[in-house]
């Protein structure tokens, strides 16, 4: 049996078209792709009216804009994917990796990639990282490494000291003369540096300023980490 040439897949008896159709006449009643004269005319205003009206040739222009930006950058990552899977093992781009993370290593974002740059980038660093819940363990890991990354950058491998409060230094020095022990200075602690601590009578010792009354819940959360690792009593002034 032959198949209809006019691609509705219907077998014709014998000769080069089915029953429902005609090359002459156009497709019949009983076809599949036939359509009534009404149908017809109302399908042919309707693409007419789309191109026609320039709001809706906009629409359709813009459709096919993003479309060929979206195939575009899809090509342009393909072809870097296969770039660097040819590449990565080669000399020269492996000299060109070890020379960027030399002349990387102990800068800030303002310093490699320029102010606006650097300041663009911590900025989505910054708000990628403030909705998100981290754990306790992440969050002592998160304030280590950012103490020893200023360690590494500003102060040359040499150890971070934190800057002193106004009346601090005089009430720990006081403190230490009434107690008649040696306090520790600035102890760092779970990634968190306290005012003073005494190891002989595993005490913390914290000068409350000003400022601390705007962050009563932050300090209350440090305290209670500070006495769980300690194991210590503490004390506010």
């Amino acid at each position: 049996m032959m198949k209809c040439k006019c691609g509705c897949g219907k077998n014709t008896k014998g000769g080069d078209y089915c029953i429902g159709h005609h090359p002459n006449s156009g497709f019949k009643v009983g076809h599949p792709l036939y359509l009534k004269p009404g149908t017809r005319k109302k399908l042919q205003i309707k693409s007419k009216e789309n191109w026609t009206d320039e709001k809706i040739r906009q629409k359709r222009i813009k459709g096919l804009k993003k479309s060929y930006t979206i195939e575009r950058k899809e090509k342009a990552r393909i072809n870097k994917l296969k770039w660097w899977e040819n590449n990565k093992n080669k000399s020269r781009v492996i000299k060109m990796l070890i020379n960027l993370g030399k002349i990387k290593k102990g800068k800030t974002y303002e310093e490699f990639y320029g102010g606006s740059k650097g300041n663009n980038i911590k900025r989505k660093i910054s708000k990628a990282c403030t909705n998100r819940k981290f754990s306790d363990g992440t969050r002592k890991l998160l304030r280590e490494r950012a103490i020893k990354r200023i360690e590494k950058q500003k102060f040359y491998d040499y150890p971070l000291i934190p800057c002193m409060g106004k009346n601090e230094k005089q009430i720990i020095d006081n403190f230490e003369k009434e107690i008649g022990y040696k306090i520790l200075r600035q102890y760092q602690i779970e990634g968190y540096f306290i005012d003073g601590y005494c190891k002989e009578l595993n005490l913390a010792i914290e000068v409350d300023e000003d400022y601390h009354k705007k962050q009563k819940e932050k300090d209350a959360k440090r305290e209670n980490i500070i006495k769980k690792v300690l194991n210590c009593e503490f004390v506010r002034i």
